[in-house]
């Protein structure tokens, strides 16, 4: 709630002019804006949603581009299914071959279930 004051003032002939509205605070809330500003509301509106469907168009252009590329990519990356011993790799990985010596999930030689695994 703002505080309202009636201002009048006097031109330089003394004339009283007509008493405005005056408040605390700088914006009324009472007021409408300008039409010139409205103007410059709707065209910033209106130019939002052009950029929005423009982005939105380009958006699923770059799915619809990007998705069968990738797919084209992995099966051309894939290793061919007779090429793949699923033994060995279970062995490479249960070894821990990729991880570092200091690493502590990587298994130690000494442990007797390691050690059955290897002889597989």
């Amino acid at each position: 709630f703002t505080l309202m004051t009636m201002a009048s003032s006097t031109n330089k002939s003394g004339n009283k002019t007509k008493p405005t509205p005056s408040s605390s605070s700088p914006n009324s809330q009472d007021e409408p804006p300008p039409p010139s500003e409205l103007v410059n509301i709707g065209i910033t509106l209106l130019g939002t949603l052009v950029a929005a469907r423009i982005l939105s168009a380009v958006s699923k252009l770059a799915t619809a581009l990007a998705a069968p590329l990738a797919g084209l990519y992995l099966m051309s990356t894939c290793p061919r299914d007779d090429t793949f011993d699923g033994k060995r790799e279970l062995k490479r990985v249960l070894r821990g071959e990729n991880l570092p010596e200091n690493h502590p999930n990587k298994p130690k030689a000494s442990n007797a279930l390691s050690s059955s695994i290897y002889n597989l």
